[in-house]
């Protein structure tokens, strides 16, 4: 069957990023390059069940809209020509949400966090900080100490405040983390002073990194220090806080935002790119309600004016983690940064239409990216035509946990932490706009967090395997914890 459609020439508005995907769940607008200037160009559409439908415009971007419903859900193969020029891309179009289509949950939100909790404590890792004062050298990921030492203090004073049962250990370990993490942070004086390390060691990326500081985590170690001091009493950790606080308050651009890495020795930039600071808004709204200084409130308004200048424009949400090369524009985007900015800008701007529109964009954008409801690629739909109509792409994904939510385009993979973090979109958007809809898809991902849960508590990191033991990072354990019992809350459990 043929079907063909009159496109007319369509402007890349907020899908230009799409040059760099492969999957769709909405239907996108599809640049081709090699046809640009065209006057007159055709493209076959060619889905999952060998049906063909022709499209037409005048250049080289082609909607897929007109014909969206008529390709189910699987591959689909295009191939575009204008004169002699020709040119093919493949994507995988994914399948929609489907209420009551999932797992059921295998226990309540709350004890399933709970159990992940009490796993954490009784880690040898755990066990190693309290009593040696000194992160585990045996657990790989401490090559990165800010990161997984900033999760243990934030994740930690929280399950004091949950669980009054496990808070004098909670605590000790919290205080353990921070101390050890102050001790190894950048001295008075220094370009970067008050700045915990991004890299240590030889592990993974810390060797290639080492001496250089990621923006992006230090004042999430000054947010941890925030929560421990409001917990403990101390003021050492506020006063570490505030100068990390300090320091970033010096090191701000004219643009409203921070170079994405720097070398700790001198200050320098290590590359172009520009930070995403949406932990470092949070750090500082964190400590203007604390403190009250408006210099903090001002700083967070001139990063969250950036943010409206640049990727909320261009939706240019790049992934920025210690373990990844800074990329090029679209190279490698996530869904954390848009969807933080979604919640803050739902919290700090309630009952305004224009962020609640921001919101749903947010969350149609992390939804056509980043989350698979079903299990992808040809696992449930095979294809019947073309080069993908072979075994080896019908069994790939066979293990993956469905419904999940792949953290960026180098690590397209489902991640816990991922599906933590839309947990907290979907309910922000529940409280804002108090459509059920966002409530149930908040509960089809927190489900499956119960069902993949093991038996000794820990929720894993990778939905990508059923086999047990395959890297699990402990901040993203935490992170996932921590939305369970959000989520617990708002079903009032």
């Amino acid at each position: 069957m043929t079907l063909v459609l009159a496109v007319a020439a369509s402007a890349l508005t907020t899908n230009i990023w799409t040059a760099s995907s492969s999957r769709f769940m909405y239907p996108p607008k599809l640049e081709f390059p090699a046809l640009h200037g065209a006057a007159n160009a055709s493209c076959e559409v060619v889905g999952a069940d060998g049906a063909t439908n022709v499209l037409r415009a005048s250049g080289c971007v082609f909607d897929l809209a007109p014909v969206w419903d008529a390709l189910p859900v699987g591959y689909v193969h295009m191939t575009a020509r204008a004169g002699d020029r020709e040119a093919m891309r493949f994507f995988w179009k994914k399948a929609m949400f489907r209420e009551g289509a999932y797992d059921k949950a295998k226990c309540g939100y709350g004890e399933c966090a709970a159990k992940c909790f009490r796993y954490l404590l009784d880690m040898p890792a755990m066990r190693h900080l309290e009593e040696k004062g000194e992160p585990d050298p045996k657990y790989s990921l401490n090559c990165y100490p800010n990161k997984m030492c900033q999760a243990l203090i934030s994740g930690f004073v929280h399950h004091a405040a949950k669980r009054p049962e496990d808070a004098d250990r909670s605590l000790r370990i919290a205080r353990q983390a921070a101390d050890w993490l102050i001790s190894v942070s950048e001295k008075d004086g220094a370009p970067l002073a008050g700045f915990p390390p991004t890299y240590m060691g030889k592990n993974f990326t810390a060797k290639q990194y080492a001496g250089q500081i990621m923006l992006n985590y230090p004042c999430t170690a000054a947010s941890a220090y925030i929560a421990l001091a409001k917990a403990t009493g101390e003021g050492k950790y506020l006063d570490a806080a505030k100068k990390i606080a300090e320091t970033y308050l010096r090191l701000q651009g004219e643009d409203g935002t921070w170079p994405l890495k720097l070398r700790a020795a001198d200050g320098s930039d290590v590359c172009p790119n520009r930070l995403m600071p949406l932990a470092v808004i949070d750090m500082f709204e964190t400590l203007f309600a604390e403190t009250g200084d408006k210099r903090f409130r001002d700083a967070a308004d001139r990063a969250f004016c950036y943010l409206e200048r640049g990727p909320m424009v261009d939706w240019n949400w790049e992934g920025q983690f210690e373990d990844v090369r800074p990329s090029k524009k679209y190279y490698n985007l996530t869904k954390h940064n848009v969807c933080s900015a979604a919640i803050y800008a739902l919290k700090r701007f309630p009952g305004t239409q224009k962020w609640i529109d921001f919101a749903k964009d947010a969350e149609r954008f992390s939804e056509d990216q980043f989350i698979d409801w079903e299990v992808p690629y040809g696992v449930n739909n095979p294809p019947v035509w073309g080069p993908f109509a072979h075994k080896k792409w019908q069994n790939q994904f066979a293990g993956w946990h469905c419904p999940a939510v792949m953290e960026q385009y180098e690590c397209y993979v489902p991640v816990d932490a991922s599906a933590a973090k839309l947990i907290r979109l979907y309910l922000a958007l529940h409280k804002a706009t108090g459509q059920e809809i966002y409530l149930k898809k908040a509960r089809a991902l927190g489900d499956q967090a119960t069902v993949v849960q093991y038996k000794n508590g820990l929720i894993p990191t990778w939905w990508g395997s059923k086999t047990p033991g395959n890297g699990d990072w402990i901040n993203c354990t935490i992170a996932t914890a921590q939305a369970l019992e959000q989520l617990s809350d708002a079903c009032g459990e």
